[in-house]
């Protein structure tokens, strides 16, 4: 009886890794569909988070996340361009850092998904614009970092919303 509850419990933790290991790669793809815009370019890499968040437990979600940025630390080509092991030093350094935040925010709240949706929103565009100050200004960061950005964010979102909403019934 115990051999099977440890190959139970391997099991689930292999399935487990495999989820993080898939939303991961769900992320970059996200990164690797983009538009360029300056001073940072137009991804799927927040839908992604987003979708990420409705689907796994918090502690998975932020593993996921942070799964995606270790590949880019390491110098994986997961960023949607080059490899760049410094990632956090460049122009999309805050945003990518508030998306294990993000992540974990609408997995805590995902029974409340619209209020997951603005949090997450605002803690992406909140970190993101704080780094994009240090290299432009508050004006150019807030114009071209979140104001360009409104009508994609409100679009992926929607989808996302719709998605948590199909997933509940």
């Amino acid at each position: 009886m115990e051999k099977d509850n440890t190959i139970h419990e391997v099991y689930r933790e292999l399935r487990w890794i495999g989820v993080v290991l898939i939303s991961a790669a769900l992320i970059t793809l996200g990164a690797i569909l983009r538009i360029p815009f300056y001073p940072v370019p137009f991804t799927l890499q927040t839908l992604a988070i987003f979708i990420i968040g409705f689907t796994q437990p918090p502690k998975q979600a932020v593993c996921s996340v942070i799964c995606y940025l270790i590949w880019a630390c390491i110098g994986l080509p997961v960023l949607g361009g080059p490899a760049n092991p410094l990632w956090i030093i460049g122009k999309s350094g805050g945003y990518l850092v508030a998306f294990p935040i993000a992540a974990y925010c609408i997995a805590k709240l995902r029974s409340q998904p619209l209020l997951a949706l603005v949090i997450a929103h605002s803690l992406i565009w909140g970190l993101g614009w704080i780094w994009l100050t240090c290299f432009f200004g508050p004006k150019v960061a807030f114009l071209n970092g979140i104001w360009l950005f409104v009508p994609s964010a409100a679009l992926k979102a929607l989808v996302a919303y719709l998605y948590a909403r199909w997933r509940r019934l």
